[in-house]
């Protein structure tokens, strides 16, 4: 089910992402963040987490075309620690409950080498998608990160408010 990607699929991840989480394109789906605008991810990203050995991006591809339809990534942080991010899904493809999918094969991957935990952030601002990890097991730890760009600068929320919440779960 998970692949892994080419450098001839940067630019297909990039929209595909930007398009999860920013709403970009057509249609819009219920994990776009639309209070923030800046885009999700850029092709220097992608490039980076290609040739980093601590990171298993994996994508999706469309069984047609191969063009990539849903992503994950995963980062080896040491002692068993892993964490889980980007998972993204093509908004036309979300009814088919790829997320669920995507996130049981990568759990799969980081059991396989040896970790113990997930970990993921949310923004605080969604409950919609926190509740989603919360079903799958997630727990808030209680631990925040600040959003980058919110670090006391007015940023794109012009409340100055945006931070992650930490979730983990035990595999």
């Amino acid at each position: 089910m998970l692949d892994l990607p080419r450098e001839s699929d940067v630019t297909a991840i990039v929209d595909l992402v930007n398009r999860a989480y920013r709403g970009w394109g057509e249609r819009r789906s219920w994990t776009v963040e639309d209070f923030i605008a800046e885009p999700r991810v850029d092709e220097a990203e992608i490039r980076q987490d290609l040739a980093d050995p601590s990171v298993r991006l994996r994508i999706v591809r469309d069984g047609v075309s191969g063009a990539p339809i849903a992503t994950v990534r995963l980062e080896d942080e040491g002692a068993g620690l892993w964490q889980l991010g980007m998972l993204s899904v093509d908004p036309d493809r979300q009814k088919d409950r790829l997320g669920q999918r995507i996130m049981a094969a990568a759990e799969d991957i980081a059991r396989s080498e040896a970790a113990q935990r997930m970990r993921l952030y949310v923004v605080h601002r969604r409950p919609e998608l926190l509740s989603w990890y919360r079903r799958r097991g997630y727990e808030p730890t209680g631990e925040t990160r600040p959003f980058p760009g919110q670090e006391g600068v007015t940023g794109i929320d012009p409340r100055n408010d945006l931070h992650f919440l930490l979730l983990e779960k035990c595999l």
